[in-house]
């Protein structure tokens, strides 16, 4: 499953994400999971054969948690946002993070061959 996901660069700005049927469709059911469990990953392949942890989080947003994310910008310090907030980690907990990451590493899945 092949998964590219561009992050917005500044407010307003767009984000993408770009797959193949299958890395959209393992998007939509980690969905599905998050709705059920809170937070599932998966893991997709880039082009090149990379392999990362995409992590899905179902925070409501209500949840106090939502005013306590860090804004997902990735040219914060060209448009002078400082760093304040927390990352996604710190808000999932670092015993889930690293039971999401065991879960992958136990599939221990070849990367797809094109």
């Amino acid at each position: 499953m092949k998964v590219h996901i561009y992050a917005q660069p500044f407010h307003h700005g767009d984000a993408y994400i770009v797959a193949n049927a299958e890395g959209l469709t393992a998007i939509r059911d980690a969905c599905d999971a998050a709705l059920k469990r809170g937070s599932v990953a998966i893991e997709p392949f880039t082009e090149d054969g990379e392999g990362y942890a995409l992590i899905v989080m179902n925070i409501e947003t209500r949840d106090p948690k939502w005013s306590q994310l860090h804004l997902p910008y990735t040219d914060n310090d060209v448009i002078g946002i400082p760093y304040v907030g927390s990352h996604p980690v710190e808000i999932l907990g670092t015993l889930r993070y690293r039971e999401l990451h065991a879960k992958i590493r136990a599939s221990d899945r070849p990367p797809e061959k094109t």
